[in-house]
């Protein structure tokens, strides 16, 4: 399919300087609430600290289950340089109403000030957090029914968590992965101008990288039972991981490495949904007032959330 017709015309990637980045920054912030629309009504939003990471926690409206309410912890898109709450705001929101979870939104450490394993650090600081049941008294929730969830970098980051929750043997529920990044490597062999500056190309997702790992990485922060499924999931070790949603944008140079990363699940044997959304580009999920699919492909994943956490409910009684 052609891709949408309200996607703008790309520029050549130039890579911003740290002042760029601010302002850039500041600029998404700005912009979130326009491409957002009206903010879907939820019973509460709190900002607090999980494990001493910023975040945002969405209670849905509707009587909680005995048990307490499944939980998703999200983690924004933006190259790990950009996204922040407020830019994920509008999703989370949509996300909590539609699935019936708790939607916890992270605000992990960004690059290039904080450079990996700092996100991973903030993300997994949460889920011990959720885990110990600290700082969420007074929230209705059944940690045992818990989803890592993001989009495009933040679903790198949730790949991460659900392995290494996997490894500790505390896994997650399931991970809901929106255009995940997944493979660095997959870089090398493709063209710099592939993808376009509106949504994502070759030349951007090679820098946020260089952004995000800084200098080379210190081997010690890897995961010392998969090494090099930190930094290249689609190399990891998949067996045992929990269900897993991934949803691709048919325009978008990430989409060959999300579906590969699908295909790998499935031969690992692992229970997985995938679906590609035609005529999309990178980014197209947080962009509700850009393309009407933004929010279907929202509930979507809020669909499938609340499948999971219902039958993860279901297991344990």
């Amino acid at each position: 399919m052609r891709l949408h017709p309200n996607a703008p015309v790309g520029e050549p990637f130039i890579a911003p300087d740290g002042d760029q980045v601010v302002a850039e920054r500041d600029q998404r912030e700005r912009d979130a609430p326009a491409a957002a629309g009206e903010p879907v009504d939820v019973a509460s939003v709190d900002d607090r600290r999980l494990g001493g990471t910023p975040v945002r926690a969405y209670v849905p409206y509707g009587e909680s289950p005995a048990d307490g309410r499944g939980v998703v912890v999200y983690l924004h898109g933006g190259g790990w340089v950009f996204g922040s709450l407020g830019t994920a705001d509008a999703t989370c929101r949509r996300l909590a109403d539609r699935s019936g979870c708790v939607v916890v939104s992270v605000d992990y450490r960004l690059s290039p000030e904080a450079t990996w394993p700092a996100a991973i650090d903030d993300g997994e600081a949460v889920l011990v957090a959720l885990r110990e049941g600290r700082d969420v008294a007074d929230v209705d929730v059944d940690v045992t029914r818990t989803i890592v969830a993001g989009d495009s970098a933040g679903a790198f980051l949730a790949t991460v968590m659900a392995r290494r929750a996997r490894d500790d043997g505390r896994g997650v529920a399931g991970q809901a992965l929106v255009y995940p990044v997944v493979r660095r490597a997959a870089l090398e062999d493709r063209d710099p101008q592939d993808g376009t500056d509106d949504g994502l190309s070759t030349a951007a997702m090679r820098w946020y990288w260089a952004q995000f790992l800084g200098e080379d990485p210190d081997p010690s922060h890897a995961n010392p039972q998969d090494p090099v499924g930190d930094l290249d999931p689609l190399a990891a070790d998949l067996a045992g991981l929990p269900a897993t949603l991934v949803l691709t944008a048919e325009h978008d140079v990430l989409r060959p490495e999300g579906e590969a990363y699908a295909d790998a699940l499935q031969a690992a044997g692992v229970d997985v949904v995938a679906t590609c959304w035609q005529g999309m580009p990178h980014g197209f999920f947080r962009l509700f007032t850009t393309y009407p699919a933004a929010g279907a492909a929202v509930d979507h994943v809020a669909s499938w959330c609340r499948d999971v956490v219902d039958g993860a409910s279901r297991s344990v009684t």
